[in-house]
């Protein structure tokens, strides 16, 4: 017989409820036959009450829990019943959802207000139905099964308990419950497995768990803390690609790029065919730039194991191969193939923001900016771009430094809702990297104080950022605040130790600030923290020491690094830096195209095209003296062609300057200045009956070599001059970033009088004197703390002339200059001077013998110099200027020091004029004052002045001179300053 519960009728119920009593009689124990007997009587002993409670009973047991609990509730309407029957009712309406809470706070009241074990645990049972209250449940069950209770109630606990616990999933959080159990009961093969599922699970979550520590502590800025425990996490789990990973990334992030890439390529031992290790691989590979055995790694993945991400990266590497070959083929002036790759891989690159943003950089790296921000425009003009896609365009507006256009679209995102946490950082870096931008370009202008303000203002917003905290120390160092700007780098370090450039650039300022030991401390800190195969950094430290002169310092550092890669790019271009350096130009050369540095040989190249030829009018003129004897007025025109010869920057020079010099007319009628010229007095008392004008005329020619630190010459004083000599000198020179130091040994002319220089003619004899040349050595040593200067100048000097009494003359000068204004674009200093000459003859006077410049015996002044140059667009100029006292000593001297027989005859004419200068003490003042402007008309053509007007008590010529300058090759930089006129030979 088929009976069916859904619409049961009343004989149906009734021979449910008989059957449900007989059964229960037969199968219970008497206790139990007892209890039921007691449960129908506390439903009143109502034959219909129980025929509904055996119906509800075994509607509960066919599983119809929800008919069950509603034939509960219609049996109890006003509220559930008490005692045992209690316990029934919760235990049904339980098994529902909507009664699960209804049963759960009954229960909870009845365990409160009775000790009877059966309420807390018909709660525990029940709690233990639900995973989010199961593990409450185990915790009563545990303290049930433990208890001193009746052996039954104890077991019925127990079995409770053990349910519970198989129902958990075996999750290594469950650990400590399954040894809890198996405490009590040992054996139990269930609880033993559902252990040692867990423990399996623990294992294999260990790993990730340790790689979330690392995680937490890169975050909290301790990374030698997480790198302990990645490597923990890697013994734990040497197959986990994702753990190696991540400790390669971080050696690579400390420097350690060696060990990183040991790490990771160990993976492949221990999992070569794991596509995720490969995977990992590639990624790391990639880190490195190593595109294309990154590519290889992901081609070994098989198609059916590659997910969107392996595919995703396998795209983007394939699109950045593409570029880096069009880059090299730029490098190699191959700019049409470049050009080719590159549209090919923006085709390949589609309306992908990222892949895309990849191809615009590369244009940028090829000079080509207006392709790259055209790729992006064109994908920014779809509907609704997104966040990630304007900020790719953001970025390459910053790198391209169109800060007109970047600062409104960096406003716009910054008000936009739906930028990520990601993108609101990249947003931060880019408005910070315009501030340091435009705090830059202030600098390089000049204007320090709108630089901090920019800077300042930036820094409210995010005041840790590392931009624009470097940008300020830059700006400190421009405004000659070094202390400052040394704390400022010093805070970037505390944050950021491992921070090379931020230590690169501390070295240098507090080189700047003349403190060479702390600097050179600082240096060798780097490098010794340095990786061996950190070759960038190790080179850029070489280059550091190559501009203070240190050579061998630089060169150690690159031999170390050429025995681990001798073919390094990097490691290359420095070789043949310091090959310049010791002016093995043709092993430079060779290194630098075994590098591919288009760059540096670009600029040997220009070095060695950089030949001119100039010439100008130089004027000099010096009117308040006597006409015809100590006057001079000369006109010389330079014209100078110089032209390369080599990759030192070296030039030979051949130059042509024709002169005319002349000291005006004798004045006859001027006996006193007549008599004191030439033979007059001892020949001519009486004077003379005609002069002809006192002039000289004459080309004066010169060739020469000039390179680097060395400038070698030789030529001839104006070819018709009275006296000709041969003239020329060499000069050494060297000078780093902090010293310098030349050394000169030459035979010029003096050019102080028509005498001294060109030789005169007696007016009486026709005789010829003067045409003095100094012949001797000289030497220049300076040093510089940070803004001092301080320099010492040594010579001493032969003066020869034909028919002049022989001289020496030795010079001292020191002092140091101040530098109130050192930036990019100008410079400015002042400071103090003392000289000390001494000159064994007093020799400036011009009767026969005499040489006509000049010549104190002693001589010391205070001098106060001051020097404003730079550059404003295509113009370049300089100002100078100094102020001096002076005290000085000339002795006594015979009108003919060189010929005893006139100076008697001059005696014999002493009624006449007594024939010695009377020398002794003097004292004055002095300033001197000049400029010189130039001015860039083309890049080939240059135009320029120079003016200089000297006023002391034995010195007061004027100088100008005009000249233009061709040069064979454009120069379309920042014009060099500060201006070079031509310069006349007699002036070297």
């Amino acid at each position: 017989m088929i009976v069916t519960l859904d619409r049961p009728s009343s004989l149906i119920l009734a021979a449910l409820a008989c059957l449900c009593t007989a059964n229960a009689a037969i199968a219970a124990p008497a206790g139990t036959a007892n209890q039921g007997a007691a449960k129908i009587k506390a439903a009143g002993n109502d034959k219909q009450k129980a025929k509904q409670l055996a119906l509800i009973r075994l509607l509960a047991r066919a599983g119809k829990h929800e008919e069950a609990a509603a034939g509960m509730r219609a049996l109890y309407p006003d509220q559930p019943p008490a005692g045992d029957l209690a316990l029934e009712y919760y235990r049904i309406i339980g098994n529902t959802p909507a009664g699960w809470d209804e049963a759960k706070n009954g229960l909870e009241k009845l365990a409160a207000t009775s000790s009877d074990m059966r309420y807390r645990l018909a709660l525990a049972l029940h709690l233990s139905t639900r995973p989010a209250t199961r593990r409450a449940a185990i915790q009563t069950l545990t303290s049930l099964s433990t208890a001193s209770q009746p052996g039954a109630e104890r077991k019925q606990a127990q079995d409770a308990w053990r349910s519970a616990l198989l129902a958990l999933e075996h999750s290594p959080d469950h650990i400590g419950l399954y040894r809890d159990y198996l405490a009590v009961d040992a054996d139990n093969t269930g609880v033993r497995e559902a252990l040692a599922d867990a423990q399996r699970a623990d294992a294999e979550r260990q790993p990730w768990l340790l790689r979330d520590q690392a995680d937490a502590q890169l975050k909290e800025g301790h990374p030698e803390q997480a790198m302990a425990t990645l490597q923990h996490a890697l013994q734990l789990a040497p197959k986990n690609p994702w753990v190696r990973f991540d400790l390669s990334r971080l050696y690579h992030k400390q420097g350690d790029k060696k060990q990183g890439r040991a790490l990771i390529e160990a993976g492949l031992s221990v999992a070569p065919d794991d596509a995720d290790m490969l995977y990992a691989c590639a990624l790391y590979l990639g880190l490195l730039d190593e595109t294309d055995a990154a590519l290889r790694l992901l081609e070994k993945i098989p198609a059916t194991a590659r997910t969107p991400s392996i595919s995703r990266l396998q795209n983007k590497l394939a699109i950045k191969s593409r570029t880096q070959q069009a880059i090299a083929l730029a490098q190699q002036n191959r700019r049409g193939d470049a050009l080719a790759h590159l549209d090919h891989a923006a085709t390949a690159a589609g309306d992908d923001a990222e892949f895309a943003s990849l191809v615009a950089n590369a244009y940028l790296d090829i000079n080509e900016a207006s392709r790259g921000l055209e790729l992006l425009r064109s994908l920014l003009v779809q509907p609704s771009p997104s966040a990630e896609l304007r900020l790719y365009y953001a970025a390459l507006l910053n790198r391209a430094e169109r800060n007109d256009e970047l600062a409104p679209l960096l406003d716009q995102l910054d008000s936009s809702p739906e930028l990520s946490d990601n993108n609101r950082k990249e947003l931060r870096y880019l408005q910070s990297s315009l501030a340091a931008h435009r705090a830059d370009q202030l600098r390089h202008a000049g204007d320090h104080a709108a630089a901090r303000a920019a800077l300042n203002s930036a820094l409210l917003r995010d005041p840790e950022n590392t931009d624009l905290l470097m940008a300020l120390a830059r700006v400190q160092v421009a405004s000659h605040e070094p202390q400052q700007a040394r704390d400022t780098y010093k805070h970037i370090l505390e944050r950021e130790p491992g921070y090379f450039n931020a230590r690169l650039a501390l070295a240098r300022a507090m080189s700047d600030a003349g403190d060479q030991t702390g600097a050179q401390r600082e240096m060798a800190t780097m490098l010794a923290n340095t990786p061996a195969d950190d070759f960038d950094k190790r080179m850029a430290i070489a280059d550091w020491y190559t501009g203070i002169g240190n050579i061998a310092a630089a060169r150690t550092i690159l031999k170390s690094s050429q025995k681990i890669a001798p073919d390094n790019p990097r490691v290359l271009v420095q070789a043949g830096r310091i090959a310049q350096a010791d002016r093995r130009y043709a092993e430079a050369l060779d290194d630098f195209k075994r590098a591919n540095a288009a760059d540096e040989i670009a600029s040997m190249e220009r070095r060695r095209a950089s030949g001119y030829v100039t010439a100008g009018v130089d004027y000099l003129s010096k009117t308040d003296g006597t006409p015809g004897i100590s006057n001079l007025t000369s006109r010389e025109i330079p014209i100078e062609m110089r032209v390369p010869i080599d990759y030192a920057g070296g030039q030979a020079f051949v130059q042509i300057d024709p002169v005319s010099a002349e000291a005006g007319v004798l004045q006859l009628a001027d006996l006193y200045n007549l008599r004191q010229y030439g033979k007059v007095l001892a020949l001519a008392p009486g004077g003379l009956a005609d002069a002809p004008i006192q002039a000289a005329r004459g080309t004066a020619l010169a060739v020469g070599y000039q390179a680097g630190d060395i400038r070698a010459d030789i030529g001839s004083t104006p070819l018709g001059f009275a006296v000709t000599d041969v003239l020329g000198g060499i000069k050494c020179s060297h000078y780093t970033e902090t010293s310098g130091m030349s050394f000169d040994v030459s035979r010029r002319p003096v050019t102080s009088s028509l005498l001294s220089y060109a030789g005169v003619h007696d007016p009486v004899t026709d005789e010829v004197w003067g045409g003095v040349r100094s012949s001797g050595a000289s030497l220049h040593v300076s040093r510089d703390y940070g803004r001092l200067n301080g320099f010492v100048d040594l010579g001493y000097h032969w003066l020869t002339g034909r028919n002049v009494l022989g001289n020496t003359e030795s010079a001292l000068r020191t002092g140091f200059d101040w530098s109130f204004i050192r930036e990019e674009n100008m410079r400015l200093t002042g400071g103090v001077a003392i000289t000390d000459w001494h000159y064994r003859e007093n020799l400036r006077y011009y009767t026969f013998g005499h040489g006509g410049y000049y010549s104190p015996q002693k001589y010391y002044s205070l001098a106060l110099p001051f020097r404003w140059t730079g550059r404003q667009e295509r113009w370049s100029y300089l100002l100078q200027g100094s102020a001096s006292i002076s005290v000085s000593y000339e002795k006594d001297m015979p009108f003919y020091p060189t010929d005893a027989a006139l100076q008697a005859q001059g005696i014999a004419n002493s009624a006449t004029m007594v024939p010695v200068y009377t020398g002794g003490d003097g004292h004055g003042t002095g300033y001197s004052f000049g400029g010189a402007l130039e001015y860039r008309y083309t890049p080939q053509l240059f135009v320029g002045g120079r003016l200089q007007i000297d006023r002391s008590a034995y010195y007061t010529p004027n100088f100008a001179i005009l000249y233009l300058r061709y040069r064979f090759d454009a120069h379309n930089g920042a014009v060099p300053y500060p201006p070079e006129p031509v310069k006349a030979y007699s002036r070297y």
